[in-house]
């Protein structure tokens, strides 16, 4: 049972968007655009979706009604917090030539607003942190994400459904939010039960309580809280279960029958069931970087289209390019740091060598990475479990079955271990529950 958390009912969210105007934050939230859901400045709480689910699949999304007042009934969307701290792109400095001829470098600054972000989830703050060890926590500290990680406010939501292609519990970044929040938010159809995390959190939460916004949250209402957390935590790993046994029925068919379902049958079992990926490095480093000969490898090259889909929408991802855009009359030039992915072909370029010419050695260098040689950078897996790679990818690749594949192959997936890693995620989940988180 969570600690005494209080509840905001329906028609108060709107004096807590109010507050944080009045505090000069500018509010960031969910809103449709072009049939997508995306963050964008709100003033309005009208203004947020409601009554919008999403439906993910690998290659899929759409969204759909849903019979509900509730804001946020749905997974993630394509990006949320990394476009605002590591900027698709960014002057990093420029230059001047002044009259005498002399050039003048100066580094540009950005002066962002104090910003709040309604809907923040458990793999976003989980992304974040990730982000946050590489720009600020590193030798080298970037002025400038550290600029636009200066006063922000994040107000997170529990995850009320697990979505098709999310992994958080294999990653144990979720679906428990325990800490990187201000205010966090369980959504119920009435309203919404609030905790702090921090002291911004709290002033905040005192402020409610004084004009009386906020009421007690009663025992029922902490109990549905709970009950859709403990759901959302079981579907997912009940859908591990349903796809190991897909995949023990499928060994043990004959050859020509499994030949004949195969097409059938594929798309089904990867688009209806979630994923087990076993995040165990040692296991991971073993049987990745011992097999970049496995013919799988060949397979996904023959699929990617190397477009860099899946870097762009990855909360964690954060390779980039530099390059200058003078003026055409010499007067002045930008240095200018743009998103850039290890999927194209300007990323492998050493001095008039291409050290990655071929979509099946790119491919490897994104997936080992994740899965590698992050624990060697970062002591943990680059991945969160968001699932957003497998949803946006245009031709459908699911990157965990193509890491569970060479698994398989080596024998190193089995049913014991699978039902073993739910033992200890839900004690570990359970564990996490409750209690007042600091920043």
């Amino acid at each position: 049972m969570r600690d005494q958390p209080h509840f905001l009912p329906r028609l108060q969210l709107q004096s807590l968007l109010d507050l944080l105007i009045a505090e000069d934050y500018q509010c960031m939230g969910p809103q449709i655009q072009s049939n997508a859901i995306v963050f964008k400045p709100f003033s309005q709480v009208t203004a947020l979706t409601q009554g919008i689910t999403d439906y993910q699949d690998a290659g899929h999304y759409r969204l759909q009604p849903y019979d509900s007042p509730r804001n946020f009934h749905w997974n993630c969307s394509a990006q949320l917090l990394k476009p605002y701290f590591f900027q698709a792109e960014q002057v990093l400095w420029q230059v001047e030539k002044q009259q005498d001829g002399q050039l003048v470098f100066c580094q540009t600054q950005s002066h962002q607003p104090k910003r709040a972000f309604f809907g923040v989830r458990a793999c976003d703050i989980a992304a974040l942190k990730l982000q946050d060890q590489h720009f600020l926590h590193s030798e080298f500290v970037d002025d400038h994400y550290a600029e636009n990680r200066r006063n922000n406010l994040f107000i997170a939501v529990t995850c009320s459904k697990a979505g098709a292609n999310c992994f958080c519990h294999r990653t144990s970044d979720g679906p428990a939010i325990t800490d990187g929040y201000d205010l966090l938010l369980d959504e119920l159809n009435e309203g919404f039960l609030l905790q702090t995390g921090s002291d911004e959190g709290e002033r905040l939460c005192q402020q409610l309580l004084q004009t009386q916004v906020l009421e007690i949250a009663s025992s029922e209402q902490q109990q549905q809280a709970d009950q859709s957390l403990s759901q959302v935590r079981q579907t997912l790993f009940d859908n591990d279960d349903q796809r190991l046994q897909s995949h023990q029925s499928d060994q043990s068919q004959p050859p020509q029958f499994k030949a004949q379902q195969q097409s059938q049958q594929q798309s089904q079992q990867q688009h209806q069931q979630p994923k087990h990926l076993p995040f165990d490095p040692e296991l991971i480093r073993q049987v990745l970087m011992q097999n970049l000969d496995h013919p799988h490898w060949q397979e996904l090259a023959e699929t990617c289209l190397s477009c860099g889909n899946c870097t762009s929408v990855c909360p964690t991802c954060f390779c980039s390019s530099q390059r200058d855009i003078p003026e055409l009359d010499g007067s002045q030039a930008q240095h200018v740091r743009q998103w850039d992915s290890c999927f194209s072909q300007g990323h492998g370029y050493i001095h008039g060598y291409q050290v990655r010419g071929k979509t099946q050695l790119r491919y490897q260098q994104w997936l080992t990475h994740k899965l590698v040689n992050w624990y060697e950078q970062y002591g943990r897996s680059g991945c969160v479990g968001c699932g957003r790679c497998v949803t946006w990818c245009p031709v459908g690749i699911d990157f965990t079955q193509a890491a569970m594949q060479i698994c398989q192959d080596n024998g190193q997936i089995s049913g014991d271990r699978v039902r073993g890693d739910r033992v200890r995620g839900d004690r570990v989940s359970k564990d996490r529950e409750g209690g007042h988180n600091d920043n």
